[in-house]
């Protein structure tokens, strides 16, 4: 399956960096931030809008992009590095305590970094 990559935490002597993969098969287009908000999440013309930095309380929460989810949400990115194939069977399980914590990933990637999944459908239903 393809998603879109986006950079959450930026490089560390350690850890390298922390990517988020989000699936193109829910996604609708991208486009180009016009919306600030450090709010998790708002509502505005019947669409919900999601901002992933706030909802990480990532310290730079600055936006700039938008990616409109075919259930009609708005996840709202620090910035979209890449499309990238990821293999079903290479999507390992998260560990108990991040998947209590955080329900809306579904899984862990380790390429060259760690890539935290997304399930849209998940997130948007934490909301309503």
């Amino acid at each position: 399956m393809k998603y879109f990559i986006c950079k959450l935490l930026g490089e560390t002597n350690r850890t390298g960096n922390c990517l988020m993969a989000i699936p193109l098969e829910h996604s609708e287009r991208i486009i180009p931030a016009n919306r600030v908000q450090t709010a998790v999440y708002e509502r505005e013309n019947g669409k919900a809008y999601i901002s992933i930095p706030a909802l990480l309380q990532l310290k730079d929460q600055s936006i700039h992009h938008e990616i409109i989810l075919k259930s009609n949400a708005v996840l709202l990115l620090p910035r979209i590095d890449v499309e990238q194939e990821i293999p079903e069977e290479e999507i390992q399980q998260l560990p108990k305590a991040i998947g209590e914590m955080f329900s809306y990933f579904r899984g862990l990637y380790f390429g060259l970094n760690m890539v935290l999944i997304l399930e849209p459908e998940k997130l948007k239903g934490n909301f309503e």
